[in-house]
């Protein structure tokens, strides 16, 4: 079982193919219990959203939210 949540990373995205694989690796990597990640993907078009839907499947901590291109906040 997942220890309860006690810290939240909100990280928005949009269009950083580049760089989430380096961001996502970090973020994890912290020793932190009962760490969770949302990605907010403001509708990307390259391949952002793929990239971290993957991360996601092998790393219950993450969570992605698709908010197809509302703008920030």
């Amino acid at each position: 079982t997942q220890a309860p949540v006690v810290l939240t990373v909100v990280m928005p995205a949009l269009n950083v193919e580049t760089w989430i694989d380096e961001t996502l690796r970090s973020v994890l990597s912290q020793d932190v219990t009962g760490l969770q990640v949302i990605v907010v993907d403001d509708g990307s078009t390259d391949g952002t959203l793929e990239i971290v839907k993957k991360w996601a499947e092998r790393d219950p901590r993450l969570e992605v939210i698709s908010s197809g291109g509302v703008g920030g906040g």
